[in-house]
């Protein structure tokens, strides 16, 4: 086992909730107008057993406990929100969240950690803050473990150590993040795995297409080859003159393809995930694919033609 932690929301869950805040030396606004952020209880070995960064101060130790002054730890989204001019580390943070005799939560500002993807992998990251377990505990936990073994093999293991802490505590819900992850896109995957089905159709018509049109044009101008043979002229320049005239309309058609392509950008936008609907590679890439599709369309009838006796061309027509 590297490292444990707790805390009551997991990313792409979408299990969190927001709360009005306000920060100590700015003037209070009333209930309406008060900022607010999403609120994670956590334990302190969360950060590190989920990977989450840490880029200033620090996270939650087992010092920060009841006895302790209180402490917080936000996120990037949240300084680039609430403190975008200002250094965040050292304010004080009143939350509107308190249980007991009007003990709040909040406290000063010790950390600030990467974003977290908690409400899908398409959606911004919402301003976060993060509160320590022992100073506002809470009934709902979701554990998580980081280990060297496979993440599975600790299924049993984990549930053993809950039930001897607890008899009647269920254990439900075990998945690996990269299970999370596949959850949360299981739906934009499946209509992404369809496009791409009807894309790879399209483009494979489209390429038999561009072959059987070419093969046709390079065909019905076989008495015209073979006259510029009979007059002199090599098959070598007569293959690079009919590519050449087939990559013109290649080039032509692609052109408009690709203006085609980024008009439907913004359609496709909302299916993808860290990658831009116009992503430079992936239009390169299919744009070379349909020239090599016109250049082997081409040079193939045009290799034929130009192999054949000028006379028996000429004879035949």
């Amino acid at each position: 086992m590297r490292s444990v932690g707790a805390v009551t929301g997991l990313p792409l869950t979408g299990s969190q909730f927001d709360i009005s805040f306000t920060v100590d030396g700015r003037p209070e606004l009333p209930p309406a107008q008060q900022p607010s952020l999403d609120v994670a209880i956590a334990t302190p070995g969360y950060f590190r057993a989920m990977g989450i960064e840490i880029t200033r101060g620090r996270g939650f130790t087992p010092g920060d406990d009841a006895s302790a002054p209180q402490v917080v730890v936000l996120s990037d989204a949240a300084v680039r929100r609430h403190f975008p001019d200002e250094d965040p580390i050292g304010k004080r943070i009143r939350l509107g969240l308190g249980r007991g005799r009007g003990r709040k939560a909040g406290g000063e500002v010790v950390g600030i950690v990467r974003d977290v993807k908690r409400h899908g992998l398409a959606k911004e990251s919402r301003p976060e803050i993060y509160v320590p377990y022992a100073q506002f505990p809470t009934q709902s936990m979701a554990v998580v473990l980081r280990a060297a073994v496979p993440p599975r093999s600790l299924a049993a293991a984990a549930e053993r150590v809950v039930h001897e802490l607890d008899a009647e505590l269920p254990v439900a819900r075990l998945a690996t993040l990269e299970e999370l992850v596949a959850r949360s896109i299981s739906e934009p995957r499946f209509y992404a795995l369809l496009l791409s089905a009807f894309a790879a159709t399209a483009l494979f018509l489209a390429a038999l297409g561009l072959f059987g049109v070419m093969s046709y044009a390079v065909a019905q101008r076989t008495r015209e080859l073979a006259v510029r043979l009979a007059l002199g002229a090599r098959g070598e320049t007569l293959e690079r003159m009919v590519i050449r005239q087939a990559l013109v309309l290649s080039l032509l058609g692609t052109a408009l393809g690709l203006l085609g392509a980024l008009a439907l950008s913004r359609t496709l936008a909302g299916l993808l995930f860290s990658v831009s609907p116009t992503d430079p590679a992936t239009l390169a890439g299919v744009a070379l694919l349909l020239l090599a599709t016109t250049l082997l369309a081409s040079y193939l009838p045009a290799r034929r033609a130009t192999r054949i006796d000028p006379v028996v061309a000429l004879r035949a027509d």
